[in-house]
């Protein structure tokens, strides 16, 4: 999705920053849900991404 997109840009220009990088990647591949959140189709496209600020 787009927002998925832009987020997924965000993070790597943060945390690809090098000696100024202001993020750190708490997971390198986004998380999936469950095979029960599979079956929701409101809830099947998430994706989890996760960084933390320095």
């Amino acid at each position: 999705s787009l927002e998925d997109r832009l987020v997924k840009q965000y993070f790597k220009e943060q945390a690809d920053a090098g000696y100024e990088a202001e993020l750190d990647m708490l997971t390198k591949k986004p998380l999936d849900g469950s095979t029960y959140d599979v079956h929701n189709p409101r809830s099947r496209s998430a994706k989890l991404r996760a960084a933390v600020k320095k």
